[in-house]
């Protein structure tokens, strides 16, 4: 266990001769640096977004009856109390969100090359 705790001191004082090294550069591109972090946590939601199951919401949303309406986000009786118009609203936004999701792989990929 000491030679942990050593290793661990070590390590501290090398990252702290790093941060007094560099530091100074680091800090006036932290704009850029913290940019560069949201771009890769978008780029990440994205990919995990792309592996949701889209044909079961596909199934559930084109062919609604009593057994395929168990999605948590639409009520139960929504296909039968809604509009047309509602239900065209709902349609275009999730046709929006399967947009969305299909043009973040895209982008991803184009970023890959």
């Amino acid at each position: 266990m000491k030679k942990f705790f050593k290793t661990v001191r070590r390590r501290r004082e090398d990252l702290r001769s790093i941060r007094e090294r560099f530091g100074p550069l680091i800090y006036k591109e932290r704009k850029l640096l913290f940019l560069g972090a949201f771009a890769m946590g978008v780029e990440v939601a994205g990919i995990i977004a792309m592996t949701f199951p889209l044909r079961y919401i596909m199934d559930t949303l084109l062919r609604p009856d009593k057994i395929s309406n168990n999605l948590w986000w639409v009520p139960e009786d929504f296909y039968l109390d809604a509009t047309d118009d509602q239900k065209m609203l709902f349609l275009t936004i999730v046709c929006g969100a399967l947009l969305a999701l299909a043009l973040s792989g895209w982008i991803s990929t184009l970023s890959a090359l």
